[in-house]
């Protein structure tokens, strides 16, 4: 399956109906800023490429580098010919560590090779990774800067993992796309031993020059002649080899280029901060956002011809820079036009639930009056639903209701660490569970996992149901959505043991706009309205306060 990249303004302009020109692109990260080409001389067209007109010298020269790389036709092509490369070198597959967020086509390559019936071994880790993982890995990959995250692993712990991997004659792959704003960081400098260390950099971001499509491999001299042999000869045209060479070769520009750079990037944190009011990462060349409707966000800008990057892990939105002030007011006005939305929004998801709590008030006044006419006959253990907005206190509420069963607990997560904010978030909710409680990670299967568990003498609390929507709904399995529902309705028929469901009300709010938006909340509230069928209670929590719109279990 292709990796989704940014960039493809064409094809989203005609999803949604309008002029690309109209529109501007922030989805790729690459500098508005380009560098000035001059006039390109006519041999450069009329020539083959050559590898002595002085491109390889100026690419050592200004990365600081020990050795003279190989020239690339942009990262990606280093990134596919990586896993053959190391193989070969090894003789056979191994372990890989990746980012658990970063950059896919990392993932794509080492996960989709397969050489004489063998494939290589994938493992992920968050920030940087353990000494156990890294004790049994033949290869470890760092994003540096991470992209999207912009975390920026400094050098010295970037050291001390190559010469933990160094031991073991095991390779350490470094991808610094993004680094050139902080060059100090660079794992090359001059008199470096290269010995199993690998470093991958482009000039596509910080020179504004993607289209040239060039990228270089810094490695030992056996690394780089086999990528060379890989690759073929003549990757990367004679204009682009020009035009590079003289790019790296401007200090002046450099020096300028990173000034202007970081000015645009803080007035754009500023800005990003102003309407949106979220948790910002990232580097120079971009901003990430990490919104709970992200989905949704990302759906609003494009009907506002701003694209952004919509992050795979579907929590957060990937801004680069505008170019000019015309692309700040449209940015602008398209954020204003955001944030109003979202308090609208905000506020007709408070006043529908508002409107459900005296409903629902009248209902449990009408149950008072005839509760000593009604024998309870259902004594099967009890399923709870409980619903909630964001920070409603939904999932606290939960928590408590599993403490008072008196029950061991079983707690499944169906979320998956993927960045920082969302390891805070599990760290902040470990804290409050207690240490006896068993946690089950299973971010798809939860059907399968709620027949294997449940017992009658255990309570089982599932966190969050629109989690396990999205990931069925957005993930890569081949099981469609339906078949997951099904399975899990199925299964609901059949549990001995007491189940508790969390999930978001999303669906009080006005329709959102975009279509994928739509499809998530419509399925969202036919699956709750689904299990609050077949549930014995179902709660509404606003500001932490539960109100009960359904309870079955009165008398038992």
């Amino acid at each position: 399956m292709a990796v989704k990249h940014g960039g493809n303004l064409l094809a989203t302009a005609e999803k949604y109906g309008s002029d690309p020109a109209k529109w501007i692109d922030l989805s790729t990260g690459v500098s508005p800023f380009t560098y000035p080409v001059k006039e390109i001389p006519p041999a450069a067209w009329n020539h083959l490429p050559q590898e002595n007109d002085g491109l390889e010298q100026a690419a050592a020269s200004y990365y600081k580098a020990p050795t003279e790389p190989v020239v690339v036709a942009g990262s990606q092509a280093a990134i596919m010919a990586l896993p053959e490369v190391i193989t070969q070198k090894l003789g056979r597959c191994g372990t890989v560590a990746l980012p658990s967020v970063g950059y896919k086509e990392h993932q794509h390559a080492w996960g989709s090779y397969r050489k004489d019936g063998c494939c290589w071994q994938v493992e992920f880790y968050d920030g940087l990774p353990s000494k156990a993982l890294v004790a049994k890995c033949d290869v470890v990959l760092v994003i540096n800067p991470n992209n999207p995250t912009g975390k920026l692993s400094r050098k010295e712990e970037l050291n001390e993992l190559y010469v933990d991997l160094a031991k073991r004659e095991a390779t350490l792959i470094v991808d610094e796309a993004f680094i050139d704003c902080t060059p100090h960081e660079s794992m090359l400098s001059p008199g470096k031993e290269m010995g199993n260390l690998v470093v991958l950099r482009s000039v596509g971001k910080f020179f504004g020059l993607a289209g040239a499509r060039v990228g270089f491999v810094f490695a030992e001299q056996k690394v780089t002649e086999s990528i060379s042999n890989v690759i073929g000869p003549w990757t990367v045209t004679g204009p682009s080899r020009w035009v590079v060479k003289q790019a790296l070769s401007d200090p002046a520009w450099q020096n300028s280029a990173r000034v202007q750079i970081r000015q645009n990037a803080l007035r754009l944190n500023s800005l990003l901060k102003e309407w949106l009011g979220a948790r910002i990462s990232g580097t120079d060349l971009f901003s990430t956002v990490y919104l709970d409707d992200a989905i949704l966000c990302h759906d609003f800008l494009c009907q506002e011809k701003v694209l952004t990057r919509l992050c795979d892990e579907k929590n957060a939105l990937r801004f680069g820079l505008p170019a000019d002030e015309k692309q700040w007011q449209h940015l602008a006005a398209a954020l204003a036009k955001l944030s109003e939305y979202r308090e609208q929004a905000a506020y007709t998801v408070a006043m529908s639930q508002e409107a459900m709590c005296q409903k629902a008030m009248q209902k449990e006044l009408q149950k008072e009056r005839v509760h000593n006419e009604l024998k309870p006959l259902n004594n099967k253990p009890t399923i709870e639903l409980v619903l909630g907005g964001a920070r409603s206190g939904k999932s606290t509420y939960a928590e408590k209701q599993a403490k008072a069963s008196g029950k061991s607990v079983i707690y499944i997560a169906t979320s998956e660490v993927r960045d920082e904010e969302m390891a805070q978030r599990v760290r902040i909710h470990q804290a409050q569970r207690p240490d006896e409680w068993l946690v089950i990670e299973e971010p798809l299967e939860l059907a399968q996992a709620l027949q294997e568990f449940s017992k009658p003498d255990n309570c089982i609390l599932v966190d969050c149901l629109t989690l396990w929507l999205s990931n069925c709904l957005f993930g890569e399995s081949k099981t469609g959505w339906e078949a997951y529902k099904a399975n899990l309705l199925s299964a609901l028929e059949q549990l001995p043991g007491q189940v508790l469901f969390v999930s978001n009300e999303v669906g009080s709010g006005i329709v959102p706009m975009g279509e994928v938006s739509r499809k998530f909340v419509d399925e969202a509230g036919w699956l709750h309205q689904a299990i609050a069928a077949r549930a014995n209670k179902v709660t509404l929590v606003t500001a932490g306060l539960p109100l009960s719109l359904k309870d079955d279990t009165r008398g038992q």
